[in-house]
């Protein structure tokens, strides 16, 4: 293959991988309204540790900490 072959497949996976990314965003966002659903958020929060675990991956506690949404004042 040649360097244009590797480019364009890197190309294609990139794409792939950023509408998954966004897909996730707003399955997330809808099941969380954008993380105020705090037992929606605990969902969330356990199945990324789930497939963090499944590639041997640990996370810190506070990384998936519930945030304080910011609602911004009229």
């Amino acid at each position: 293959m040649t360097l244009k072959d590797y480019d364009s497949i890197l190309q294609y996976e990139y794409l792939m991988a950023f509408q998954e990314m966004n897909r996730i965003q707003e399955q997330y966002d809808g099941e969380t309204q954008h993380g105020l659903n705090e037992a929606e958020q605990e969902r969330w929060n356990q199945r990324i540790e789930a497939e963090l675990n499944q590639y041997g991956l640990a996370r810190r506690r506070e990384a998936l900490a519930p945030l304080t949404p910011r609602i911004p004042e009229p």
